[in-house]
């Protein structure tokens, strides 16, 4: 209603200025065709005038009244008997022509307006007789009348026509949007595998319903994601949980079965487990708000890289080669790049048979970071999986290896907040490796 109530509006004020054009072209035409008249009428009498010295003078058929004035302003000569006053007493110039308008004529019965033409008698006439005319306006006023109504008429029928049409075309233009907006309405949390109508049309509302439907989608992959990742939380804090609290229920029931210092070495073991689960739940919950990118500064990230390695290595499961770790700067959160680091180590140091390789080089736009292992290996099929959250391969099932899943989802995560990328790339068939991108701080 608002659209079609505005574009009559604009309408109506554009057809008004074309018809006020319109009357005032037929006016000022009707307007000039009878002053044109009345200058050829009295051209006319100051020609027969001026040959014949004549007293009455014809009237033409646009002509209302004309006269001859002498120099003391009576009426010598009229186109109405018995007229002895003048019509007009204007100053003219032989061979200008003067005009001027008139309500009324002396003693004429017709309506005005009149237009009053003048103009002094050529010689051989020497007593400096002026010449007048005056012809009815009522044919203009009249011409112009008509345009109006018929400006209104064909404005009034043009402009209703055209609003029914605009109301119309926009109420079906418009339709299939209050189908989108009725179906985005019904749509509740537990229905979001339901999608808009699409229009056939390709134009702005087809892309419109597709667009609905693209974040209808990504709204339904992020509600399956989040309840996939409550159910596997809940499932990681189950587990510490219940082998906490069966062996306190053993050590309730039997009491001194087993050693104190054997039940808190137990208990504290899988409390260490709820810690790290929490902690990395904590890491991703900051970076689902959008809080990865906070208190970045300018790092060596070399030594990150080699206080961790140093922290693996004096575990002495496995030998951590950093020889092709150099100097690189990037700019970064200490704790965020320190989760990074450790968590590719830890995630190399679980699947390594003997040995880690690290190595870190910086170019002129990004810098590389890449943690290789001997282990067996991921399968190409596997290699973007294991960044989603609380994934672990098949041989990594056990509990024993001490993994959540939650690591290398970190590490995306992180990463990515710091404008980076991370994959699998070959490592010469055995073993994995790891790839971080990092932007260089030397970089543009």
């Amino acid at each position: 209603m608002r659209t079609t109530a505005a574009a009559t509006i604009a309408l109506v004020a554009a057809f008004a200025a074309g018809a006020a054009v319109l009357v005032y072209l037929v006016h000022r035409s009707a307007y000039d065709s009878v002053r044109s008249g009345a200058r050829d009428e009295l051209r006319s009498i100051l020609l027969i005038e001026a040959s014949t010295g004549a007293r009455s003078l014809p009237a033409g058929h646009q002509t209302a009244l004309a006269q001859i004035v002498d120099r003391s302003g009576r009426v010598v000569a009229s186109s109405r008997s018995g007229d002895r006053q003048p019509m007009a007493h204007l100053r003219v110039r032989p061979g200008r022509i003067s005009q001027a308008v008139r309500q009324h004529l002396p003693a004429d019965p017709d309506p005005g307006p009149f237009l009053v033409v003048a103009d002094a008698a050529a010689a051989p006439v020497p007593r400096g007789d002026v010449g007048y005319v005056a012809a009815s306006l009522q044919t203009v006023n009249d011409a112009a009348a008509e345009a109006a109504r018929a400006a209104w008429l064909v404005g009034t029928v043009f402009v209703g026509l055209t609003a029914g049409l605009m109301w119309f075309l926009i109420g079906r233009a418009l339709r299939p949007v209050e189908a989108i907006r009725a179906e985005v309405a019904d749509i509740s949390d537990g229905q979001l595998e339901r999608r808009v109508p699409v229009p056939a049309s390709d134009d702005e509302i087809g892309r419109l319903a597709l667009t609905m439907n693209a974040m209808l989608s990504r709204l339904d992959d992020a509600a399956r994601r989040q309840r996939q990742f409550v159910a596997d939380a809940a499932h990681e804090l189950r587990s510490p949980l219940a082998t906490m609290l069966s062996q306190l229920d053993v050590a309730s029931r039997y009491p001194g079965m087993a050693p104190v210092e054997e039940l808190a070495a137990s208990l504290r073991c899988e409390a260490l487990r709820l810690a790290a689960v929490l902690s990395d739940l904590s890491v991703l919950a900051r970076g689902d708000e959008g809080r990865v990118g906070e208190r970045f500064q300018l790092l060596d990230l070399d030594d990150i890289v080699l206080e961790e390695a140093s922290r693996v290595s004096q575990r002495g499961r496995i030998a951590v080669d950093v020889g092709a770790v150099s100097a690189a700067q990037v700019r970064g959160n200490p704790a965020q790049l320190s989760r990074i680091v450790r968590n590719l180590l830890d995630n190399a140091e679980r699947y390594a048979a003997r040995r880690v390789v690290v190595s870190l080089r910086e170019s002129a736009e990004q810098v590389v970071l890449q943690v290789a292992d001997d282990g067996p290996g991921i399968p190409p099929a596997d290699r973007e999986r294991i960044f989603q959250r609380f994934v672990r391969l098949d041989s990594a099932r056990e509990r024993s290896s001490g993994g959540s899943g939650l690591g290398l989802a970190i590490v995306r995560q992180l990463v990515g907040g710091h404008g980076g990328t991370v994959e699998v790339e070959d490592n010469g068939g055995s073993g994995s490796r790891l790839v971080v991108r990092l932007p260089s701080a030397a970089g543009p």
